[in-house]
């Protein structure tokens, strides 16, 4: 509101109707506001996926890893086997083989576990505002359209007619 219209409202004189442009500005304020809010939600949502995303990639960061050391123990058993020939040597390192090849396993495991709670397109939150968004503005239409039918809302120029007689 400007300085006039504020002083004529202080005096007890009715305010101006607001022109479009102040209409315009208040619609872009609310659905700024708006925006704003579904961010946030889509934020906070997307938070929690991530979360999971890195326990996901942290399993299969380890599981990685462990198989690669699974891998140079594997080739480590396989020089000794034929540098010993059945040596002691050999069944140590097979069971250390072992040993890499469980970890290396159960880190997939886990890994794979966390990632199939994720469900990556899934915002269920989001949607359900969105939804209640899209249900305001069918409402607020069809309120507009069934405003016009009746008279209400007719063109300007019927308006001016109907107030002129």
């Amino acid at each position: 509101m400007n300085e006039t219209a504020a002083e004529e409202t202080a005096l007890g004189q009715d305010p101006p109707e607001r022109g479009w442009r102040e209409r315009l500005e208040g619609i872009r304020k609310a659905g700024g506001a708006l925006l704003g809010t579904r961010m946030s939600i889509f934020q906070e949502e997307l938070a929690g996926k991530t979360r999971q995303l890195a326990k996901a990639a942290a399993g299969f960061g380890v599981a990685l890893a462990f198989s690669l050391l699974a891998l140079f123990v594997f080739t480590a058993f396989l020089a000794s086997l034929l540098a010993n020939l059945f040596g002691s040597a050999a069944f140590g390192i097979l069971a250390v083989f072992l040993l890499y090849a469980g970890v290396a396993t159960g880190a997939g495991f886990l890994g794979w576990k966390a990632l199939s709670r994720v469900r990556i397109g899934d915002f269920p939150v989001t949607r359900a505002e969105l939804r209640k968004d899209w249900e305001a503005v069918r409402e607020a239409r069809s309120l507009e359209e069934e405003g016009e039918t009746r008279g209400e809302d007719g063109d300007v120029e019927s308006r001016f007619r109907a107030g002129s007689e």
